[in-house]
């Protein structure tokens, strides 16, 4: 028979205006997201039973204290958590917390988020969250994309780099579609995401992605774009 454990709500979300896009349950607790981008990370914790000698099961579980984020770029239509190895000593295992999150929307770019950089961010709200004075030292990828080179920028270019600059926890976006025939920018419509492979760890990588990593992402007006 199966148990009720606990109830997770999620008070910012809007009925009817928003909805779950993903669900993910790891070796430490519950991760989920919505369409306005709304993260959340519930552990799941070993308590001592509450209900003993009331006649009630028990599971020994409860839920912590959650920690939450809000991406920033809404609304989304489709997200997957995911396991990545990280290097030679790390494995994928399926079972293990997710490593990654990728997200998108019909006018979102598909985006690939570090996630425990997520949850330890300052933008984050809960006992993962770093503070207000830490210290914050860009990835690697993030240093590359922010680097100019060295010569004088106008005003357009300089709006051009703000806006492709990857956002903090962000390790990886896809760059914007061509222009169709009449000129008009293409959005990506994207209807779902899946991992095809999660390729093999390394020993150093620019994002912090395995090398041979694939993915896919079906498009609303019928396409399928192979990464």
């Amino acid at each position: 028979m199966a148990i009720l454990i606990d109830t997770i709500v999620e008070e910012r979300l809007r009925t009817g205006m928003e909805r779950w896009i993903s669900l993910h349950v790891g070796a430490s607790g519950v991760y989920s997201l919505t369409s306005a981008g709304l993260l959340r990370f519930t552990p799941v914790v070993n308590a001592a039973s509450s209900s003993a000698g009331s006649g009630k099961p028990s599971t020994g579980l409860s839920l912590g204290e959650p920690t939450t984020f809000t991406l920033p770029r809404t609304p989304l239509s489709h997200a997957l958590f995911v396991t990545l190895p990280h290097d030679i000593t790390t494995s994928a295992n399926p079972s293990a917390d997710p490593t990654h999150l990728f997200s998108g929307g019909h006018e979102v770019p598909l985006s690939i988020w570090d996630l425990p950089a997520l949850l330890a961010s300052t933008g984050a709200e809960g006992p993962l969250a770093a503070t207000a004075d830490s210290s914050k030292k860009p990835s690697d990828q993030q240093a590359k994309v922010e680097a100019g080179n060295g010569e004088d920028q106008g005003p357009k270019r300089k709006r051009r780099k703000l806006k492709e600059k990857l956002q903090d926890g962000e390790v990886w976006r896809a760059k914007g579609l061509p222009h169709d025939a009449l000129g008009l920018q293409q959005k990506p419509e994207i209807a779902a995401i899946a991992l095809l492979s999660k390729g093999s760890p390394t020993e150093k990588t620019v994002s912090g992605l395995p090398q041979d990593l694939k993915f896919g992402i079906a498009t609303k007006n019928g396409l399928f774009r192979l990464y």
